[in-house]
């Protein structure tokens, strides 16, 4: 039994040699490891309609005068966008009444609402819950408070 046993040991020297199993005592022959570059293209997602902007004017109901320093907040449900890129922020409307939120990423399937207010005025919301261009422009007429 043992004969046999020895009998096949050379052979498996040999086939692990073969196999880089063993160092034979030869210089190694150099590998070449494939690199993997990642891209930094994003795929869009359907739907996405990109960067723009919501703006308007506040004026008051009753003689159409716009109303300077009224508080615009800016509300964005969005399910595809970075919070980054929603408009959740407030301004304030200029001598002309006109608001402005830049920089907003706009996907068909966003919520936005608006909420005005105004010293002396009721407070009114605006809500667009779906879009096909990535600007929404928003007139807002206020009632004074009875």
């Amino acid at each position: 039994m043992k004969r046999k046993t020895l009998r096949f040991f050379p052979v498996l020297i040999l086939i692990l040699v073969a196999c880089n199993f063993i160092d034979a005592g030869s210089t190694p022959v150099p590998t070449s490891t494939p690199t993997i570059t990642p891209t930094a293209t994003l795929v869009p997602i359907p739907g996405d309609l990109g960067f723009g902007e919501v703006t308007g004017k506040v004026t008051d109901v009753a003689t159409g005068l716009p109303i300077p320093h009224a508080t615009v907040t800016c509300e964005h449900f969005s399910y595809t966008s970075k919070e980054s890129d929603r408009c959740n922020r407030s301004t304030t409307t200029d001598e002309n009444g006109v608001f402005l939120f830049e920089k907003v990423f706009f996907h068909d399937t966003d919520t936005i609402q608006l909420t005005v207010e105004a010293t002396g005025y009721e407070t009114t919301e605006v809500k667009q819950s779906f879009f096909t261009w990535n600007e929404w422009k928003v007139d807002v007429s206020l009632n004074h408070l009875p």
